[in-house]
């Protein structure tokens, strides 16, 4: 079976640099559960994967099973099945420390998010609510841009690529710097 796993996923799932081995609790998970229905009887091959490869690999048949955070694709086009969730995570947003108030007044925001998430969508509905309470003058336009991994994310925050972040609480400690709030 071809497992397309996840890399920037902290604990969850990575790639140990010094074995080049896939670890972590998902991979624990997987295994556990491939070794229940087919005892010893299946040869496991994991590939890396990333938000923005894993749809279309699974398309293509590349790899038959993703493991790592996954939206549900509400996508008619590409049908797949997901398996009931096992952890429910929540977005927050983060910025420079030194920011935090350029952006609050900003007429433009310009916001990182990861491919494939829902992060955009509530944003967008968040800045419709906040916009219709507003002044003319004082309306916030946003800007998303989506990025493949999160320290990609990350990386546009440190370099004012993106005035912002969007993401899941769960990795956010992960890439957590100093002068991020």
């Amino acid at each position: 079976i071809r497992i397309g796993v996840r890399t920037d996923l902290g604990s969850y799932s990575y790639k140990n640099e010094e074995t080049g081995e896939f670890e972590g609790f998902e991979i624990d998970v997987c295994e556990e559960v491939l070794r229940r229905i087919f005892q010893d009887q299946i040869v496991i091959r994991y590939e890396e994967i990333n938000s923005t490869t894993k749809l279309s690999k699974l398309n293509r048949y590349e790899i038959d099973v993703c493991l790592g955070a996954f939206v549900p694709n509400s996508s008619p086009r590409i049908p797949i099945n997901y398996s009931e969730g096992f952890f429910v995570d929540s977005v927050a947003v983060v910025t420079r420390k030194d920011q935090r108030l350029n952006i609050l007044h900003a007429n433009k925001i310009i916001i990182g998010t990861l491919n494939d998430s829902y992060s955009d969508k509530y944003l967008a509905g968040y800045f419709e609510g906040v916009n219709e309470a507003r002044a003319e003058k004082d309306k916030q336009e946003i800007e998303v841009i989506q990025y493949s991994c999160y320290q990609d994310l990350f990386n546009a925050v440190e370099t004012f690529d993106a005035d912002a972040l969007a993401a899941s609480m769960l990795f956010i400690n992960q890439f957590m710097q100093d002068d991020l709030v």
